[in-house]
């Protein structure tokens, strides 16, 4: 659903999806090498304040083991996540992101989240640096990936 539909000005944009993931990670037992995410978002740029401000949350429904790194389980859980981005001039987006960790046969993921900074260098185009923390890879508890600072692009088709 588009963003503002109906002629309105506070209905968010709605996605649903599917995520397909796949790993070379050795599995053995009950852990798969690839498992589907399903998703439900909602997004909506607020321009009423000083500064254009985007926000976005939804759920997913998971099998995966630290994002599916260490592979992927044959129960399901429903998370959350949300982001939220303040646009300033250039194109350029300041923002956090929290996930949820998931609860799947057994395995606990850390939750994670990130503080990130982007240049939408046009319609298609979006470069991203961010710091990134997941939890502790050691642990035995709540497993995630570690933390560190992430360079990416993202190219739109």
């Amino acid at each position: 659903m588009k963003e503002n539909a109906g002629d309105t000005n506070w209905v968010p944009a709605v996605s649903v999806g599917a995520i397909y993931k796949e790993t070379s990670y050795a599995v053995s037992g009950d852990v798969k090498d690839h498992g589907y995410d399903y998703y439900a978002v909602a997004t909506k740029l607020v321009t009423q304040l000083p500064r254009p401000v985007l926000f976005s949350a939804g759920v997913r429904s998971t099998d995966a083991r630290s994002t599916g790194v260490y592979g992927f389980g044959t129960k399901r859980d429903l998370i959350g996540f949300g982001n939220v981005d303040v646009i300033l001039p250039g194109n350029v987006a300041l923002g956090f992101e929290y996930q949820q960790g998931a609860q799947v046969a057994g395995w606990k993921n850390k939750d994670y989240y990130d503080v990130h900074a982007a240049w939408l260098a046009n319609k298609n185009l979006t470069l991203v640096a961010a710091y990134v923390n997941t939890g502790d890879s050691n642990s035995s508890s709540k497993v995630g990936l570690g933390d560190g600072f992430v360079l990416s692009a993202h190219y739109a088709f």
